[in-house]
């Protein structure tokens, strides 16, 4: 959904009082159930699989001949090869799909609704379009709604990459996937199912031209053809020279029986499923699920690794940096953050994520000596926090206050020289991609800016490492996330992974799953660059499947995938 949807959506929408369970039901017909389908192949299906092809094929023709010549046992033994094969191919590969299933249920997710005027807690697959919702903290959005009244703080990151909440107010829409970190509001739903924004993302997958088999069930089949024919055409050879030899037709066919059956190696698929499967079963010891076993061998040969950044390349916790530039003498990075922590309810559980990250890097222990005399807490409005404190030991009564630099600096008033070095310094920082907390207090009833706090969602320990094996494997590694470029670049540098790292203006805003030539429109663009930014999950789709149409092997990890 564009942003204009949005604009237009959010002017024009009614707010829901609920609906009752006749009318939930014939929108539930209408609409189908809140749920993403998947293409699941029967297990069913899976077994019948197996005794169907060219390898079982030869097998089906030997046992019809044996049993056409009355030799039953031989007939026997050849079809319970096939049911055996059949059936190990059979557990092996429902194996992890039974394992991703069990997961999958444990995690269903559930909703609060409005139902003939009561709140009650459902299945989430069963809202429809015009449901009542609440969106409380700690909840999961569970379809696209649009927000009633008041606001609440969203984690997006799974969509945008943004590694702080974004703060939604009535009109806007809350979107499916998304967690709320702060706030209870109620809200309206709009779209469901397929008809989400994840759910027309994830409808891209199923028209996509990548429902082919794996590339190792390719070289069996190649294996397996190749073998077959040759099979045959020995076979033919064989059975043509023993009649011409005058041996009788039954014994040419039962020797012809037996060059078929010698010839064709029964057990290939058995021996490759079973190997994938030992695979899996060892990666389950690092905490990794297999959801098809060919995956394994498709990701022994990729070439570019596309990663997300939040969350996956990076912590997605924001972390105090070390430098603080200073505006008071006498402060340091220590008494900064002691101030921020001040503007908080220091020993209760953080509120937001500011908060996480200031109390978690302050001494505590330093704020235990102020007695808080007020409080406020962070308003989307003021974008700021307030605290009246009172020192301990000297009765010293004073003010702090942390919030967005340009909301601290007109609320202190900052002579020229001092608001000209603090903007300097801010769009330096903000070139980088870093971001900054202003924190100030109260000199003798004046409030005065005492420094920046610096933050950033750090990469993971063990990522640059991780990406430099990748670059010594023949692994490319581009970044493709939702974030800013700024923050986007200056995380490929501290990577060093290229910093060519564009956004997406060159890239269509829609995307046609079966369009074959993304690779030829787009491939030179996506290959020259180390990455994109401000992406949304269908330019995830076409970057891939571009790649992929230009012959590489190409996987893709992280949020919103």
């Amino acid at each position: 959904m564009e942003v204009g949807q949005h604009e237009k959506t959010k002017r024009q929408f009614e707010h829901s009082t609920g609906l009752t369970s006749a009318r939930a039901a014939e929108l539930l017909h209408e609409f189908g159930r809140n749920e993403i389908l998947e293409k699941v192949t029967p297990s069913w299906l899976i077994f019948l699989q197996g005794l169907w092809g060219p390898m079982p094929g030869m097998i089906w023709l030997a046992a019809i001949i044996e049993l056409a010549l009355q030799n039953f046992i031989d007939g026997g033994i050849l079809c319970g090869i096939l049911l055996v094969n059949a059936l190990i191919g059979w557990h092996e590969r429902t194996k992890s799909g039974n394992a991703v299933a069990a997961l999958k249920k444990s995690l269903q997710a559930q909703a609060t609704v409005n139902r003939d005027g009561k709140w009650q807690t459902m299945d989430a697959a069963l809202i429809v379009p015009g449901d009542l919702v609440k969106l409380a903290s700690g909840s999961a959005v569970p379809a696209d709604c649009l927000v009633n009244e008041g606001s609440v703080d969203a984690d997006q990151s799974s969509l945008t990459g943004e590694s702080l909440p974004v703060t939604l107010g009535p009109g806007d829409s809350a979107l499916m996937g998304t967690l709320i970190v702060r706030g209870e509001t109620d809200a309206t739903v709009e779209h469901t199912g397929v008809r989400t924004y994840f759910g027309r993302t994830a409808e891209l997958l199923n028209q996509s031209a990548g429902d082919e088999g794996g590339n190792i069930k390719k070289i069996i089949l190649r294996i397996t053809v190749i073998l077959s024919v040759a099979s045959v055409v020995f076979t033919l050879i064989s059975f043509i020279y023993l009649l011409a030899k005058g041996i009788k037709v039954i014994r040419a066919l039962d020797f012809a029986v037996v060059v078929i059956v010698a010839s064709i190696p029964l057990a290939v698929e058995v021996v490759v499923t079973t190997t994938l499967a030992l695979g899996a079963n060892e990666l389950s010891k690092h905490k990794a699920i297999v959801a098809r076993l060919a995956a394994i061998e498709e990701l022994a040969g990729v070439d570019i690794l596309c990663s997300d950044k939040t969350g996956t390349l990076t912590l997605n916790k924001m972390e105090i940096q070390e430098k603080c530039p200073i505006f008071v003498a006498g402060n340091d990075r220590h008494s900064v953050l002691v101030l921020a922590a001040l503007a908080a309810k220091w020993r209760d559980p953080p509120r937001d994520a500011l908060d996480t990250m200031v109390l978690g890097a302050a001494d505590l222990d330093e704020c235990d000596k102020y007695e808080q005399l007020e409080y406020l807490p962070f308003d989307p409005v003021t974008k700021r926090t307030y605290g009246k404190l009172k020192n301990r030991a000297t009765g010293e009564v004073f003010e702090v206050s942390k919030g967005a630099p340009h909301i601290i600096l007109d609320l202190v008033k900052p002579t020229p020289e001092v608001r000209s070095r603090a903007e300097e310094i801010i769009a330096k920082l903000g070139v980088r991609g870093i971001r900054s907390l202003a924190v100030a207090r109260t000199y003798e009833d004046e409030w005065e800016l005492v420094g920046l706090l610096t933050f950033l969602d750090p990469p993971r320990p063990d990522t640059k490492r991780t990406i430099e094996r990748a670059y010594e494997n023949g692994v490319e590694v581009k970044m493709i996330t939702g974030d800013h470029v700024l923050i986007a670049k200056e995380m490929a540098r501290m990577l060093r992974m290229g910093t060519n790292i564009l956004g997406v203006k060159e890239l269509p805003h829609e995307v046609d799953g079966k369009d074959k030539e993304l690779g030829k429109k787009y491939g030179a663009l996506i290959m020259a660059s180390n990455g994109f930014a401000q992406v949304h999950p269908e330019h995830k789709f076409l970057i891939v499947e571009a790649l992929r149409q230009l012959g590489h092997r190409v996987a893709m990890t992280g949020d919103g995938v």
